[in-house]
């Protein structure tokens, strides 16, 4: 996550899009060390800064889907606790949302 919004953040400015669809998270949740609330927390404040800061209409973050090879036990309910968050946290700012996967229903 602090690579895209280091690296990431400049590009997107420069390009002054009106939509911004995201597909971000599972990779942060590989880290054994992270948690779904702390990778939930940092896709949040980077959802705000893009709306916030750069002026995004619309901003979609896609669903994690959890993978059939999972990288340990715990990872696919990691993703079902992030997706859970994030759907929650974005109820409250204007202009983003989440995207059901229909894999996930």
């Amino acid at each position: 996550m602090d690579k895209l919004i280091k690296y990431d953040l400049q590009d997107i400015g420069d390009n002054a899009p009106d939509v911004v669809i995201q597909d971000i998270g599972s990779n942060d949740l590989c880290d054994e060390q992270s948690d779904p609330d702390t990778v939930a927390l940092s896709i949040i404040a980077l959802v705000e800064i893009l709306i916030t800061d750069l002026k995004l209409r619309c901003l979609v973050l896609c669903q994690v889907l959890p993978p059939q090879k999972k990288p340990f036990t715990e990872f696919n309910e990691r993703v079902w606790q992030l997706n859970g968050l994030l759907k929650e946290a974005v109820k409250g700012i204007h202009g983003a949302k989440v995207l059901d996967s229909p894999w996930l229903m």
